[in-house]
């Protein structure tokens, strides 16, 4: 007899779409059991969570920055924490597990569960790396998964590494993230150039070079400027939006684009949800993050438009991209290396055809959904079967998919 899924309640912080969004969004409307979702703030994922027909609750409160008085912005914060940790505990009330999908929802799954003593399990998206968290921040990180996690969940080997690096006490399972396959069509790719040609007024004439994901200081917008500057003549086309940044930073960039913009060479076109169809028009998807990336949905997305890649080389890059096989890697923070590569994905036409091809075939064969769901589920259920009490030591917990 086939024992039931667990009935799950997955909790995330933010209600804008990132990478952990996206991801997010496949599991839960692709679970094939009963579950609920829980955000800490409204938004386009709650939208179409609810759309779906996704039982879908936002608890209040959020971690939204007062521009207040210090203490005042303090007990805000506070106030805002306790309604979305009484908000927690009174949603899993008959459910089996609480899955946190980022770090802050963990620290929060973790703290109550003397109160929901519900099993926890943290899907860890972040590399745990002094480039991206301070001491303190690894230090909680390490106390979630060690003694609050009844199993955690890395989206990459590299972000499993940094987990271990950091006194994680064994190597979670590895779940690389999924995709739907039938959303993207290599096949219309002439079609879809002139689409995007005709839409936002770029040359047909010139190469167009796509730069598509969240705008942030480490994911190399303002590289990919400087590139531009090298005397290359190519158009660059930026989409996304800068979701969880400072309106310092969103107004320097904007400011930055703004003379390549006036020279038609850059075009900003904000937040899109036809990612599939912009990955296929483009000529060349660049992936320019200065600091180690998690993952990468970009390039896979990419990869499955058949769409030549460069992407920077670290973090979990590496396990998606094979350097001059499935596209080209370049080092982190190089604007020469970058522009360089660029013009040799332009020049050798051939050749980056090809690595295209066989990029789509690496991804078809390792990030449909199909895939990367199933292990995932088995881990939930396995984690759901064990009786309260068991063993919860590191050795207990050390599996893999």
């Amino acid at each position: 007899m086939t024992m039931a899924m667990p009935r799950v309640l997955f909790f995330n912080q933010a209600g804008l779409y990132g990478g952990a969004e996206r991801s997010l969004y496949d599991l839960v409307v692709h679970y094939p059991g009963h579950c609920r979702v829980a955000l800490m703030q409204a938004g386009p994922l709650y939208d179409d969570l609810i759309a779906a027909g996704v039982d879908t609750h936002v608890l209040g409160g959020g971690f939204q920055r007062p521009k207040r008085r210090r203490w005042i912005a303090l007990t805000i914060r506070l106030y805002s924490l306790i309604v979305v940790a009484i908000g927690l505990v009174r949603l899993s009330r008959g459910y089996d597990l609480i899955y946190a999908n980022s770090m802050k929802a963990a620290v929060i799954a973790v703290l109550t569960k003397p109160f929901h003593r519900r099993k926890m399990v943290w899907h860890l998206r972040s590399l745990l790396v002094p480039e991206h968290f301070s001491p303190l921040a690894r230090l909680v990180a390490r106390w979630c998964g060690n003694w609050g996690a009844d199993l955690v969940i890395a989206n990459s080997d590299a972000t499993a590494r940094a987990y271990q690096s950091n006194g994680g006490k064994c190597l979670p399972l590895i779940a690389y993230n999924g995709f739907t396959l039938e959303k993207f069509r290599p096949e219309m790719r002439a079609d879809l150039r002139a689409q995007l040609v005709a839409e936002h007024g770029l040359d047909p004439m010139r190469p167009i070079i796509g730069m598509i994901g969240r705008i942030g200081p480490w994911k190399g917008q303002a590289l990919a400027l400087l590139g531009l500057s090298m005397g290359t003549d190519w158009q660059l086309l930026v989409v996304g939006e800068a979701l969880f940044e400072s309106e310092n930073f969103r107004q320097d960039f904007h400011e930055s684009a703004t003379r390549y913009t006036q020279a038609g060479d850059v075009f900003c076109i904000g937040h899109r949800d036809d990612i599939a169809e912009i990955m296929g028009g483009v000529d060349v998807v660049i992936h320019a993050s200065t600091l180690p990336e998690p993952f990468g949905r970009v390039i896979v997305e990419a990869m499955l438009a058949g769409t030549p890649v460069i992407a920077s080389n670290g973090g979990g890059v590496p396990e998606i991209v094979q350097n001059g096989v499935s596209g080209r890697l370049i080092a982190p923070n190089s604007a020469t290396a970058l522009a360089t590569a660029i013009e040799a994905a332009l020049r050798e036409t051939e050749q980056s055809l090809r690595m295209a091809v066989a990029a789509r075939r690496y991804a078809e064969q390792h990030f449909a959904l199909e895939l990367t769901l199933p292990p995932v589920w088995l881990a939930l259920r396995s984690v759901a079967a064990q009786p309260d009490g068991t063993d919860r030591s590191a050795s207990s917990r050390c599996r893999r998919a």
